[in-house]
């Protein structure tokens, strides 16, 4: 049995009548098997990082610990939404079957993590200079001393009288 990748016709491409046509036809190629296990991978590995792993890794660390909590909450809504589009194609399901939306949500995925590349690298260092000042500053600040209460209680009043 020989594999072969199937060839791709670049004016099926840029046909806009193929992205927009709301009952695609049945034959789905095995790309779309292979965005099922891509899609249901990264899914899976968003959900463990954004639930199990993260809030560990940053749990001292409030600024980064919301940052991405974030990201992987909007990464984790875009591979499910991959994955919804995905089955609906493989099932036939009218109108979430069009192209245009995997497309979109492919988009979608890349420019979350250009933004997240971009806001690592140039935004993230002076939040986390301008937290670490302030989390120094609240540290070395004095604290209130607990004051006592003006009034006495009731009982208070008795048992000083006795």
């Amino acid at each position: 049995m020989e594999l072969s990748l199937p060839e791709i016709d670049f004016g099926k491409l840029t046909d806009i009548g193929r992205w927009f046509d709301p009952v695609p036809s049945a034959e789905v190629t095995p790309l779309y098997y292979v965005l099922l296990g891509l899609f249901a991978v990264g899914a899976a590995g968003t959900a463990f990082a954004r639930y199990y792993w993260l809030p560990r890794r940053f749990k001292s660390h409030r600024l980064l610990r919301e940052l991405t909590r974030r990201v992987s909450e909007i990464w984790l809504g875009l591979w499910l939404l991959g994955l919804a589009f995905i089955l609906s194609r493989l099932t036939g399901i009218p109108y979430l079957a069009m192209r245009i939306w995997l497309l979109l949500d492919v988009l979608a995925l890349l420019g979350v993590a250009a933004f997240a590349a971009y806001y690592y690298f140039n935004r993230l260092p002076a939040r986390l200079a301008a937290y670490a000042a302030a989390e120094t500053k609240q540290r070395y600040m004095p604290r209130p001393k607990a004051r006592r209460p003006h009034h006495r209680s009731r009982q208070q009043k008795k048992a000083r009288r006795r």
